[in-house]
């Protein structure tokens, strides 16, 4: 498929290198924490290459922590602007805003510092939780842009003449002065089309004396024709896209849902869905042995052989086998913890039970170690404390 697309950033934010950081944003373990806990912050994040493209899709994960009813707060995608600094906002550009006070989807062209409201819509990104996540595509494709939420479309609409005279993108964020949540963006994928068709005119123009450098209208007007095209680049790269469960999205991923009679549910993301999907298939598959399901539980918490602990208990009726992972394990798993539970039960070898349970890190000091009451066993409050193994639901 890269015949036709172009990636510019596959972003799990082990590191900074791609990215500037701006104001109270930080990469914290594996995702850019856009605005910290804390009222009356505001940070960016601004990819360092530039985007120029016609044609691009963003796909990105939105995490919101202690979303509590309060003032403002909202994560925006930036895009075609000239730059933030310290704020969250450019002076001049384009962004999509995810407002979780007023739940609101909101398309904002920013000139001179002033806000221009192009479209919004009511939409629930708010459930006022300890923690969400939120799923979002955002597809651009000459003026005309389009924005899902969780596999839900939120609008649609056109820019009439886009201004696409500057190019930086990111993602900026602000909360307000009460209540404020702590706002994170990760999984992020920037994919636009290759400059294939456009290459191979330039390489077979025969110019008769007529210039076609970039910013000639012989290059512009052949730019325009050869927009066709690209959207039949895209729409390959669809339909490639859409027949495999991996990047398969919103009623492409329903249709294989319908081969394992595996229904959505109600308001449930791609991703979610997407592991249910996948355990659904391996269920119908898996063998009897060890080892098949030593694999089959793997898949199900979307991890390594390595990162889980199984053996067997014969002392009871009926044999039962003892499933075991850290508890960060299950907490980057799509799945619930419950379903986790019921899906190893369903795969496990008939005549055989299975509990599944969190590792402890608590261990024994060894006899040439100080005593050090800080690392005995703790709550939550503290990080180097020890933790007890239990069960997970």
């Amino acid at each position: 498929m890269s015949e036709y697309i172009d990636e510019i950033i596959d972003s799990n934010f082990d590191s900074s290198d791609n990215w500037t950081i701006g104001g109270d944003a930080a990469i914290r373990n594996g995702r850019a924490r856009i605005t910290p806990e804390s009222v009356e912050s505001e940070g960016n994040i601004t990819l360092r290459n530039h985007l120029t493209e016609n044609v691009w899709r963003c796909d990105f994960r939105l995490d919101i922590e202690n979303d509590d009813s309060g003032s403002e707060r909202e994560v925006a995608i930036l895009f075609f602007h000239d730059g933030v600094g310290e704020l969250w906002q450019p002076d001049n550009g384009y962004y999509v805003s995810f407002d979780h006070a007023d739940n609101e989807v909101r398309l904002v062209h920013r000139v001179d510092g002033e806000d221009n409201i192009t479209r919004s819509g009511g939409f629930e990104i708010s459930g006022n939780s300890n923690e969400e996540k939120h799923h979002i595509r955002i597809s651009y494709d000459y003026g005309n842009v389009s924005v899902l939420v969780n596999s839900q479309n939120a609008f649609e609409t056109t820019i009439e003449s886009p201004d696409t005279e500057h190019s930086r993108f990111g993602f900026g964020g602000r909360t307000g002065s009460d209540n404020a949540s702590a706002q994170y963006v990760d999984n992020v994928k920037l994919n636009t089309l290759t400059t294939r068709n456009i290459s191979e005119a330039s390489s077979e123009w025969d110019n008769g004396g007529l210039t076609f450098g970039e910013g000639s209208n012989s290059y512009k007007l052949m730019r325009a024709l050869l927009s066709i095209r690209d959207r039949q680049d895209q729409a390959l790269y669809d339909i490639k896209r859409a027949k495999h469960i991996d990047t398969a999205v919103g009623e492409e991923l329903d249709k294989i849902g319908q081969l394992v009679n595996l229904d959505r549910r109600s308001g449930e993301a791609d991703a979610k869905y997407r592991a249910r999907l996948k355990v659904q298939f391996r269920v119908g598959n898996i063998g009897t042995t060890f080892n098949e399901f030593v694999e089959f539980a793997a898949s199900v918490l979307e991890t390594t052989v390595d990162e889980i602990s199984i053996g067997f208990s014969f002392d009871i009726n009926p044999a039962t086998v003892e499933f075991s992972a850290q508890s960060n394990v299950y907490d980057n798993a799509a799945l619930t913890r419950q379903e986790v539970q019921d899906f190893l039960s369903r795969g496990v070898p008939a005549g055989h039970d299975v509990n599944a349970s969190e590792q402890g890190t608590f261990i024994l000091k060894g006899d040439d170690e100080p005593n050090d009451p800080e690392l005995g066993l703790g709550g939550d409050s503290g990080d180097d404390n020890g933790t007890l193994a239990g069960d997970i639901v």
